[in-house]
């Protein structure tokens, strides 16, 4: 709808296509194959030095989840040994690997590359992995889904999202 009206304020016809995960979000761009990415990206340093953006439109945070009955990490230290599950090419596989080198030297995880927020909490939910980084806003969105599902903490501070342009 947003997309929609902004389109119609623009005087241009709007024609929405699909990227199954966030690499081909970038590629897309990058290629020019499109004039806007408007999927809930976080705002990065990396993103913010290839791409232009938007001014944010919302805030959001990385959240650790887990299970209710299972294993509760309070802090970053406590994610050694667990298997995590982030969305391939995210702004928490970015935050995980700076962590890795500078507070959590033990921490390992797994990209999910083809997947979206709703198949993380799915192999979260099935026992396929110990944890999984959402953005509160969308782990907000699908909690009632999964009322197993629980944040464990918040893995960083409070993120802006935009919507990326080409460069």
């Amino acid at each position: 709808a947003l997309a929609a009206r902004l389109a119609q304020e623009l005087g241009v016809d709007l024609r929405m296509e699909t990227a199954f995960n966030l690499p081909d979000i970038f590629t897309k761009l990058q290629r020019h194959q499109a004039d806007i990415a408007a999927a809930g990206l976080t705002l990065t340093e990396q993103r913010q030095a290839s791409y232009s953006h938007t001014t944010p439109y919302l805030n959001s945070t990385p959240l650790v989840v887990s299970v209710a009955d299972s294993v509760q990490p309070r802090s970053i230290p406590d994610l050694a040994g667990l298997k995590i599950v982030v969305l391939a090419g995210s702004s928490h596989a970015e935050m995980l690997h700076s962590l890795q080198k500078n507070e959590a030297p033990d921490s390992q995880w797994e990209e999910i590359d083809e997947a979206d927020t709703l198949q993380l909490l799915e192999l979260l939910n099935n026992g396929q992995a110990d944890l999984a980084i959402i953005d509160s806003n969308e782990f907000t969105a699908q909690q009632s889904l999964y009322p197993r599902l629980q944040f464990a903490f918040e893995l960083t501070k409070e993120q802006a999202l935009v919507w990326y342009l080409p460069p």
